[in-house]
């Protein structure tokens, strides 16, 4: 005998309210982590370090916020914009219609996103602020990033293109 609609319907709802529960408290954690962020100077990061001896100061980890100005002498040019910066994220994305007409006349136009090329690349640099220098290796580092190329280019026969598609998008994280 198959369960009754109401039955499915609710298991259905705390299914749902479950995953909802679950993204929720993942958010929470996720900007607690954020506001829990100290942003220190270099100096008193190397302070920090300098009561450390030995095995101490090879295991010395702290997740924190610096702000400065990232200089290095081998920078990288940025594939698309040309600009040297010290990391970088670049895609060309191609957003397209289709248009069909099936045998009754039915009109039906469909939507599509194709990443054509992407390219990452990081590399060490000096950070400078206003008390001192450190040498950065950004590995899983979040560094703060602005875009200096996006746009839209129309291609193809279309003379009502879609608005609001970049056809090229690439983000620069700190410029030197």
């Amino acid at each position: 005998m198959n369960p009754p609609l109401w039955i499915l319907l609710g298991l259905g709802l705390w299914v749902a309210a479950g995953v909802s529960f679950w993204i929720y408290r993942r958010d929470r954690q996720q900007l607690a982590q954020i506001q829990g962020t100290e942003t220190e100077t270099i100096a008193r990061l190397s302070e920090q370090v300098a009561k450390l001896t030995g095995a101490n100061r090879q295991r010395f980890r702290k997740k924190v916020e610096v702000k400065g100005i990232a200089e290095t002498p081998s920078p990288l040019t940025a594939p698309v914009s040309q600009q040297a910066c010290i990391s970088y994220t670049a895609s060309i994305t191609e957003h397209y219609e289709e248009t069909t007409t099936d045998s009754e006349g039915q009109v039906s136009t469909q939507t599509s996103t194709k990443v054509i090329w992407e390219d990452k690349a990081r590399i060490g640099f000096q950070l400078n602020d206003r008390t001192g220098s450190a040498t950065v290796m950004p590995g899983g580092a979040t560094l703060e990033e602005s875009s200096t190329v996006n746009r839209y280019e129309v291609f193809g026969a279309s003379l009502n293109p879609s608005p609001g598609y970049p056809q090229t998008s690439v983000t620069h994280p700190p410029q030197l």
